[in-house]
This record gives C-alpha cells, structure tokens and sequence, in this order.
C-alpha cells in the first residue's frame, strides 16, 4: 500500500502526464478497437444509467459525459488534469453548448461535493486504476452518491488472459516476473517521437469486489472486454473491424458476463449499486467475480 507521500507524488506526476497527452488522446484512441469498446461502455449506460444526477470520474476528453449529456441527463465530470478538462469542455460546447454538463478539475481521492448528491456514476475507460488511493476513492465516491445509486465502472485486468499469454509465448520472462511481484507499474504513452509514462494499477476481480463492498456498494454485474478483441492505442483509418475481429467480437459479446471468460479481458466490468441496508446483507446479494 502507498503512503500519503508516494500517492500525492503519483497524483501529482499523472495531473502532469496526462497534460501532456490530452491534445492528442482522442486521436490516438481513434481506430476501430476503440469504438468498439466505446459502443460497449455506451451498452452499459443506456441500461443501467436511468436517472441523475451523474457523476462522471476520470471524465477524459469527455466521451461519455457528452453522450450522457445529449440524452438530457445533468452531468458533473471529474477530472486530475485541468488540460483533459478543457479538452472535455471544449468539446461539449462544440457539439451544444446548451448540454447539461459541468466539469471540475479534482482527484477522485478527494471528491470536492456534497454527502447524498449523485443518483448515478460513470467511471469508465480504466479511471479508477489511476487512482494510488483507492479505498479512500471508493469512500468518498459512497459520501457523494445516494442509497441505491448506481455505478458503470471500468479498470484494468491483472489477469488479462491475452497479455499473460502473449509474454508466456515470446518469452519475456522479465515482464512476467514484474507482473507478478507488483499490481502496480508505469504504462507507455507514445507521443511524437518521446514516451510518457502513465502510473497504474492492475485489479483483480476479487480486490475489486473487495473495495467495493467496504465502500458499502453491491456488485449487481460483473464481466470482461478485450477477451478475444485485442485493444490499439494508436490512429487508424480503418473505420471497423476487420471480418476476423468482427467475429471475435460476436464471440466476445457472448462470452464476456460468462465464467471464467468474465474474469479474463483486459478491462473488468463493474455495475453496482450503493448499499440501503447493513453490510453482510448487501455482500450476501453481491454476484462478484
């Protein structure tokens, strides 16, 4: 676990990072991989999300939060970087300024609102595994929401199937070595020539779950992306997936709220809802991984 000072430090640096890469993020996440995995974070709200207040943590260049916000819901975004924010709001304002959207710029470590303010949250594209203070996140996160609220998360996977493979395959016994002795590491973002490095942190779904139900939320659904579809963090001008990822995408679809294959993708899935009762009654309905 981080201390006050490493977290701080790591919160500081990633404000920074992604500053730096904001200008540039939506287009490097412009390739038909992504899309995919937007149209499945989209699934998720349109079925889950069904009243606001929302809001939206680690909000990004604003997605979701202007998806949410065309389809009438009044949403807050939330974000470590004020340059992410801009981006967010920049864009909002291009496509209506009359969308009901606000954003500030704070740590989901320290969300700046009232107790009871939310009646839904989004978190979604891996947010939370940014977060170096994560139960103290997940604390406030249940400060700020109403009984019964409901949560869209996202995080990264420790045990992404595809990536263990592809190391165990090629070899690369040092990566694997690193995987397994911390969750915690530096990611790459390449950026025109030089390389910024992003702090992160890999859940399992049981840790997840964990948190979640010390924060006094239920799991009501778990699952997996990225099982079968492997993820491209770079621009492309290909607008689909090609016929073979189209199929491993059906494939996927079918798969992803399955055991074991919901416990395998690179990100994890999450929808959860704020406890109204005492605790061991909320983990007794929790589905989990």
């Amino acid at each position: 676990m981080l201390d006050t000072t490493d977290a701080s430090r790591i919160e500081r640096e990633l404000s920074r990072s992604y500053d730096i890469v904001a200008e540039v993020y939506d287009e490097k996440c412009d390739n038909p991989q992504m899309r995919y995995m937007r149209s499945l974070e989209r699934q998720l709200l349109d079925a889950h999300i069904t009243a606001g207040p929302v809001l939206d943590v680690g909000c990004g260049t604003g997605v979701q939060t202007l998806y949410l916000a065309e389809k009438g819901y009044r949403v807050v975004a939330v974000d470590i970087s004020p340059e992410m924010v801009r981006t967010a709001r920049d864009k909002l304002h291009e496509a209506d300024s009359s969308c009901p959207a606000s954003f500030v710029v704070a740590s989901a470590s320290d969300l700046p609102f009232a107790a009871c303010t939310y009646s839904a949250v989004v978190s979604v594209f891996g947010p939370y595994s940014h977060v170096p203070r994560l139960q103290r996140a997940f604390d406030g996160l249940s400060r700020v929401v109403r009984a019964d609220a409901t949560i869209v998360m996202t995080v990264v996977n420790a045990h992404r199937a595809r990536w263990w493979l592809g190391k165990s395959l090629r070899r690369q016994w040092r990566a694997l070595r690193q995987a397994l002795s911390s969750r915690e590491s530096y990611i790459p973002f390449p950026l025109n020539g030089r390389t910024v490095n992003l702090w992160i942190h890999y859940f399992t779904g049981r840790e997840l779950k964990q948190a979640m139900q010390r924060a006094r939320f239920t799991v009501v659904r778990a699952g997996s992306a990225f099982i079968l579809v492997s993820p491209a963090y770079n621009h492309s001008r290909q607008q689909a997936l090609s016929p073979t990822g189209r199929f491993l995408a059906r494939c996927e679809d079918k798969l992803r709220w399955i055991w074991p294959f919901k416990c395998l993708g690179d990100y994890l899935l999450l929808v959860a809802r704020r406890c109204v009762d005492d605790e061991r009654a909320c983990c007794a309905r929790d589905t989990g991984f």
